[in-house]
């Protein structure tokens, strides 16, 4: 009889934890996002571009920090560095840049956050893939916004949509996000677009000639996480 209360006992416990349902990588990702949101973290940032028959191209890298409240976020390259902030209810960036002449040059102007490239309000997530990065087992998760992009010269100033599509490289054991690949590459023809529509090419013929000459062309920025959750220390570029 104790032995058969024992089995009872058993499946009924089965029985309830294959009732409760578990948080799938879908819904697990949202407090992820919101987390790294909130965080402070270093990064490096690299910039390719691919074309067809010349492969894979890195254009850039730069060296960043990221504190989120307050806002700052710092980028370091070969040419400049970009000191990011908010003030009265505005972003501004300071930019010191690098000469030939060894004399720097100092920009400040107005902009939006570094970090919306890649994180922004009410971005939703859809897990796509599992993959392996440095030997370590990563949930892929995709998402993309809308945005306007601003082309202008002297005599005109026109705006173009673009989609900004984005993966996320997340580790669901530590809860960390790693990577982030941004794909800006209809973000780049748009620009393209504009460029000829300011040249006094109609809109139509602009985009047919951008889509015949880059169908296969892509651009990407790539953001290896480091140091999450880190004492982050950010000084103003002098």
């Amino acid at each position: 009889m104790r032995k058969l209360v024992m089995i009872v006992f058993v499946f009924i416990s089965l029985s309830f934890i294959g009732c409760q349902r578990l948080p799938n990588k879908n819904e697990k990702i949202i407090d992820i996002i919101e987390q790294f949101r909130k965080g402070n973290y270093e990064y490096t940032l690299k910039g390719y571009s691919y074309e067809p028959g010349q492969g894979e191209k890195c254009l850039y890298e730069m060296q960043g920090k990221l504190i989120s409240d307050p806002y700052q976020q710092y980028e370091k390259g070969d040419m400049e560095e970009v000191y990011a902030y908010e003030k009265e209810g505005s972003t501004y960036r300071d930019i010191k840049l690098s000469t030939n002449d060894g004399k720097n040059k100092y920009i400040t102007y107005k902009a939006e956050k570094g970090s919306e490239l890649y994180i922004r309000d009410n971005l939703k997530f859809t897990y796509i893939r599992d993959e392996k990065v440095d030997d370590c087992k990563l949930s892929v998760f995709s998402s993309e916004y809308e945005k306007e992009n601003v082309i202008a010269d002297s005599n005109m100033r026109i705006t173009l949509p673009c989609t900004i599509k984005l993966e996320y490289y997340v580790d669901l054991k530590t809860e960390v996000v790693q990577r982030i690949i941004v794909d800006l590459t209809e973000s780049d023809k748009v620009d393209e677009i504009g460029g000829l529509i300011l040249n006094g090419i109609t809109e139509d013929d602009a985009k047919e000639i951008v889509d015949a000459r880059s169908n296969m062309s892509s651009m990407k920025v790539v953001i290896d996480i480091k140091n999450f959750g880190g004492d982050i220390k950010i000084d103003h570029p002098h």
